[in-house]
């Protein structure tokens, strides 16, 4: 009978150690200030502060070619919480298919500011194009705090920031001295080996 009572305190302590270390899904996760990186020395543009804005792409110090658009937005994981979760970017230019970035996020326990960083190139049109950028915690609902604006304070569930994406085109004289400079490359390489 004794032991008996001792397996079954023992399966009761068990039972309640594992349900205080139990890990917490990704509840009450929340992005914030998802930005437009403007160049290499850190200027960036608020897009919720923004909207409609138009983004063109960067080099960011000739750092990142083809020149592109970097996104960068926050996640706060507050102490003692155990998390694993996506967050996901939705890069939608108008007459193009979406493209998606996702980013694991898993924790420990420690609180921790977290930065994502998502990198886009937009196509060529010569045109300023429609554009959306839709955030996302896959696990969290709601991810979001409206910061401003006649809803402000309220949670959602995602946000899509809307601006619009301009690439120029090159030059059709651009194009014809990036092609006379090849062939006459070609060429003389091809007099050097004959």
């Amino acid at each position: 009978m004794r032991r008996v009572r001792q397996k079954l305190l023992l399966t009761w302590l068990a039972l309640c150690f594992c349900g205080f270390t139990s890990t917490a899904h990704a509840d009450p996760l929340f992005f914030h200030g998802t930005v437009f990186a403007l160049d290499s020395a850190g200027n960036r543009l608020d897009l919720f502060s923004n909207p409609g804005v138009l983004l063109e792409p960067s080099t960011y110090g000739d750092t990142i070619f083809p020149p592109a658009l970097l996104f960068v937005t926050f996640v706060d994981v507050p102490d003692g919480l155990f998390v694993s979760d996506n967050l996901r970017f939705t890069f939608n230019e108008e007459g193009s298919a979406p493209f998606i970035v996702s980013n694991p996020i898993v924790t420990d326990g420690t609180a921790i500011d977290l930065g994502f960083v998502a990198r886009f190139v937009p196509r060529q049109a010569g045109r300023p194009l429609l554009t959306t950028l839709t955030v996302d915690l896959l696990n969290s609902s709601p991810d979001f705090v409206l910061p401003s604006g006649p809803n402000a304070g309220q949670a959602v569930d995602s946000f899509t920031y809307t601006f619009s994406t301009l690439t120029p085109t090159p030059e059709p004289s651009s194009i014809i001295l990036l092609a006379s400079g090849a062939l006459a490359a070609f060429t003389g390489r091809r007099r050097r080996l004959s």
